[in-house]
C-alpha cells in the first residue's frame, strides 16, 4: 500500500531465540520493508533491538531506500540475554522515535511491529509501556513466534486484529502476508482484502 507512515521495528533478541533463528528473523524484517515504498515522503522505517537492554538499532531518517534498509536490518547485533519487551517500549518513547528530530512527520500514521518469541520479563511494566504508546497515538502490531505468550501480546496490541503469529520461525514466512496486510490497514485505517 502507498501511504504516508513511520513505522519502528522492534526485534527480540533474547537468549531463547538462538543466532540461526535470529537471522530467520532479520530476513523476516527486511522482506516486511520490502514490501512498502520507503521514502521521505512515503513509508519511513526505524528499529529497535532489545534483551536485557533496549537499543535504539536506527531512526525513522536513517535510511531512504531498501537497499540502505536492508543492511541496517541485516546487521542488527544478536544481544543473547533476557526479554525486558518494556524496555524497548520505553526506549521508543523516551527517545521520541516518531518526533520530528528521527525524522517524523506529523500527518504519517504511527506504528511499532513488536517481534517476540516468548514472554516478556516484566508484564506490567511491558503493559503500562505499550499503553504509553497507544495513547500517543501509536498503533501496535505484535508477531508472535513459538513461546510468545498470546494473552501477553493480545494486551500489548492495538486490537485483537493487531496479534499474528507463527508457531516457529521456519513459519514466519507464512504470517508475513498477514503483518504487511494488518500495517497496511493500520495505515490506511481501512480493511485492506490481499489477493
Amino acid at each position: 500500500c502507498q501511504a504516508l507512515a513511520d513505522i519502528v521495528i522492534t526485534i527480540d533478541a533474547s537468549g531463547s531465540i538462538g543466532p540461526k533463528n535470529y537471522k530467520k528473523v532479520q530476513q523476516f524484517t527486511v522482506d516486511i520493508a520490502k514490501s512498502f515504498r520507503i521514502g521521505k515522503n512515503e513509508v519511513q522505517f526505524g528499529s529497535v533491538i532489545f534483551s536485557s537492554v533496549a537499543q535504539k538499532w536506527f531512526d525513522l531518517k536513517d535510511n531512504r531506500n531498501i537497499a540502505q534498509l536492508r543492511r541496517a536490518l541485516l546487521s542488527a547485533p544478536y544481544l543473547n540475554s533476557t526479554t525486558r519487551t518494556d524496555k524497548a517500549l520505553d526506549l521508543i518513547r523516551s527517545e521520541n522515535m516518531f518526533g520530528r528530530s528521527a525524522g517524523g512527520r506529523d500527518a504519517a500514521q504511527k506504528i511499532v511491529i513488536l517481534l517476540t518469541d516468548g514472554a516478556s520479563d516484566d508484564k506490567k511494566k511491558t503493559l503500562t509501556a505499550a499503553n504509553k504508546l497507544k495513547n500517543n497515538d501509536v498503533n501496535i502490531i505484535a508477531v508472535g513466534v513459538g513461546n510468545a505468550e498470546l494473552a501477553e501480546l493480545r494486551a500489548v496490541a492495538s486490537s485483537n486484529d493487531d496479534v499474528l503469529f507463527a508457531n516457529t520461525f521456519d513459519a514466519l514466512d507464512k504470517v508475513k502476508d498477514q503483518v504487511i496486510e494488518r500495517t497496511c490497514e493500520n495505515i490506511l485505517n481501512v480493511t485492506v482484502v490481499m489477493f
